[in-house]
């Protein structure tokens, strides 16, 4: 390999030999499930032989400089027109990359299925259209998408706006009422409980820490709310005097203890010698809410510092209830019809009563594979896992036709990606387990990519909406959730989860990337 600096941009160029030219894309594709990004090469030369030095070696000296005719691009491939250095600017700014060309492609640049969503929520704000996760994989060329966006009529397909509404009472939402009609039937459950505990050491200082935590809990609205039933349906309060405080317990068990929904706060604060404690009800935080909570409580315990937020999960709520989800329910008509017999897993010999919790580190080569096929074939992480997932689960009981759940992170909208609350739906996904690996593999990523385009629509309003009758019992689930982004420095201790002792599911499977490994 060698790397030339021309035109202002640094190429990395990689030289091969072989009888015939190897397509560069699959070429690309499996060294990028070997080498880090900034080592794939950009350009490559299919040569006949190598230049050789007297010694023996590859002479670096004499492979020959790529031109614009052997492909090198020149200033008219670089982006031309508005739209284009627009884009180049944002794909710049998100992965980190310079010197774009019109005809790069976002997922060679290193782009995953994760930026992509980052972009496309960004994108739908930036150019004033309606854009979905497959319209970025379809064309994912920055040229090809510039024109995309350039024919949409943007006047026209302009997304609705979440606004601030200033309210302090809301009607819940689907995802909060489904966690709500489970606390009416079984309010002692802890199983919607999100618990951690903070263990403490001689570099924490308890009281700023304290009050840190204090502090973000009390501006978090959200937080701050309580149930009540009316005629039309069932309301979150704000209570601006909910009472936010540690209380202390000599024993770590007697802290958990369930919640009075009808009662704000919906957390609980305790601390013990060792540790401090926070159990925060479902119904008003997700996952990725647990990591916007951390790096706040970070921000206020080492800065003394907390951003308000302008708009809180009151008004998501108020611009859910304007949602039209007629496509949506079209689709789920057609995808979930029929009629199916639901599926039994085999009996666990392990003899255990409340299920048990199973870590399995991925091992690193098996996760360049799965790299080089997420790459080879336009893939996502996500659709190639749930395949595998699916067909591990048809192998299990012996069907074709699999059933399970699905989750969503649902932060499609820009102005919800820094909100806390309870966005993450659950959708129920029919996979159709094919041995022609790759049409069962694009299959899938159709059926995932459809459902991405409608992932704010929760199970109970598709239960509502939409015939599913044929539809058997669902106890599996999948979720595609990469570990929580907030980094912890030495003094700040690192959360521990609190076990709920409870699961709504008979089984899930969780798949938590981490950089290289999973």
């Amino acid at each position: 390999a060698a790397v030339h600096d021309i035109g202002g941009r640094q190429i990395l160029c990689g030289y091969y030999t072989a009888e015939d030219k190897i397509d560069e894309d699959r070429l690309r594709a499996q060294m990028h499930c070997r080498l880090p990004v900034h080592m794939v090469p950009q350009l490559f030369k299919h040569m006949t032989d190598m230049p050789m030095t007297a010694s023996g070696k590859t002479d670096r000296k004499a492979l020959p400089v790529l031109t614009f005719d052997t492909g090198l691009h020149s200033d008219t491939s670089r982006p031309q027109t508005l739209t284009e250095k627009k884009i180049a600017r944002l794909w710049q700014e998100q992965l980190g990359v310079t010197g774009l060309n019109r005809d790069d492609d976002f997922f060679h640049i290193g782009g995953d299925s994760l930026a992509a969503i980052s972009f496309v929520s960004g994108a739908e704000d930036y150019f004033g259209i309606n854009m979905q996760i497959s319209d970025l994989f379809e064309h994912s060329e920055l040229y090809r998408l510039a024109e995309w966006i350039d024919n949409q009529n943007a006047s026209a397909s302009i997304s609705k706006q979440l606004t601030v509404t200033g309210t302090d009472r809301y009607k819940i939402t689907p995802q909060q009422a489904a966690h709500y009609r489970f606390y009416l039937s079984e309010p002692d459950s802890l199983a919607y409980h999100i618990g951690f505990r903070l263990p403490l050491d001689e570099k924490t200082d308890r009281a700023r820490l304290k009050t840190a935590i204090e502090n973000v809990i009390r501006l978090e609205k959200v937080f701050n709310c309580y149930i009540e039933k009316a005629d039309s349906g069932f309301f979150a309060v704000y209570d601006p005097a909910a009472v936010i405080r540690f209380e202390h317990f000599d024993n770590e068990k007697d802290f958990r203890r369930p919640f009075d929904l009808g009662k704000a706060p919906l957390v609980h604060l305790g601390e013990t010698e060792y540790c401090l404690l926070i159990d925060i009800h479902h119904i008003v935080m997700d996952g990725v809410s647990l990591d916007l909570l951390f790096k706040r409580i970070m921000s206020a315990y080492f800065h003394n510092k907390i951003i308000p937020q302008k708009q809180w999960y009151g008004d998501y709520a108020r611009f859910f209830e304007g949602i039209d989800f007629s496509d949506a329910y079209a689709f789920f008509e057609k995808s979930l019809s029929g009629n199916y017999h639901s599926i039994k897993l085999p009996e666990s010999d392990t003899g255990l009563e409340g299920g048990e919790t199973v870590y399995y580190p991925v091992p690193s080569e098996l996760y360049r594979q799965m790299k080089y096929h997420v790459k080879a074939h336009k893939l996502s992480m996500t659709a190639l896992t749930l395949a595998a997932y699916a067909y591990v689960l048809a192998d299990a009981v012996g069907e074709r036709e699999i059933f399970t759940m699905l989750s969503f992170q649902n932060r499609s909208r820009q102005e919800t990606s820094e909100m806390i609350g309870m966005f993450s739906t659950s959708q129920p996904v029919h996979i159709t387990v094919d041995d022609d690996r790759k049409k069962y593999l694009e299959t899938v990523k159709d059926q995932l990519f459809e459902q991405y385009r409608y992932q704010e629509l929760p199970m109970d309003m598709i239960a509502e909406n939409v015939d599913i009758s044929g539809l058997p019992q669902i106890d599996t689930a999948f979720i595609y959730q990469p570990e929580q982004s907030a980094a912890f420095p030495d003094d700040m201790p690192v959360p521990q989860p609190l076990d709920t002792g409870g699961s709504v599911m008979h089984m899930t499977l969780k798949i938590s990337p981490n950089g290289d490994s999973c």
